[in-house]
């Protein structure tokens, strides 16, 4: 059985694939926190999306590697791979999560596709119609547009409220959470109309664990694929 990992800067997310490739268990927690490896068993690959850096690697190695004694295999950036062309002049540079988003988005839609990822960053990166990255977008998520409105100013302490409400706020409270939203929806349908433009009116997907928080927001043709990085570790880890 194979363990898929997408270690991101808060959260990280798992799935067990069994003998017929289907997950047959998944589940996450907080990057800061021990991987639930006891829960576990019959693992004999281990493919893992990591952007928590050299440090996280070595613990993962150490944790994983010796507690099911097969070491863990690393997605990287590269050039190309599955049929999608980089266009970073240095390919390493692009976040792995962004990279195996967009391996996976092509191997659905093989055409113009733009992938939108809501977790700590939004990223929004646009492939065209022969499978070359054509661009995109990395900008603060919601609770970095909220940290950075709260640590900037003395008198907005607001907590933040659950919902998809973007409408005008009538407390401090709400008035911070629906700004934030209507910020994140904003410059995503605008960052998705640029990448279109350049790329090609395909097909939009949605990942990313704050995208349920904001996909009322969006045009219902647009696609939720919540698992598109850990897709994408087929493709860069055959």
């Amino acid at each position: 059985m194979i363990l898929e990992m997408d270690v991101g800067n808060t959260v990280t997310k798992w799935r067990l694939l069994g003998e017929s490739g289907v997950a047959i268990e998944r589940g996450s927690h907080a990057s800061s926190a021990g991987f639930p490896k006891d829960r576990l068993s019959g693992v004999t690959r281990i493919r893992i999306a990591s952007v928590a850096g050299s440090g996280m690697r070595q613990a993962l190695r150490e944790d994983l590697g010796g507690h099911f004694g097969v070491q863990p295999e690393f997605a990287e950036t590269v050039l190309s791979a599955a049929g999608v062309y980089n266009s970073y002049a240095e390919p390493s540079r692009m976040g792995v999560d962004r990279w195996l988003a967009l391996l996976a988005a092509w191997s659905r839609v093989k055409g113009p596709v733009v992938v939108v990822d809501a977790g700590t960053a939004i990223t929004v990166d646009a492939l065209d119609a022969g499978g070359r990255h054509a661009g995109g977008y990395i900008m603060p998520g919601l609770q970095l547009l909220a940290a950075s409105l709260q640590s900037g100013t003395r008198e907005v302490n607001a907590r933040p409220l659950p919902g998809e409400d973007i409408g005008p706020g009538m407390s401090t409270d709400s008035c911070v959470s629906h700004g934030v939203r209507l910020m994140a929806v904003a410059a995503i349908l605008r960052a998705v109309t640029e990448c279109q433009a350049k790329a090609g009116n395909g097909t939009v997907l949605l990942c990313g664990g704050d995208v349920a928080i904001m996909q009322s927001q969006f045009p219902v043709a647009w696609r939720h694929v919540p698992e598109l990085v850990l897709d994408g570790l087929a493709f860069a880890l055959p």
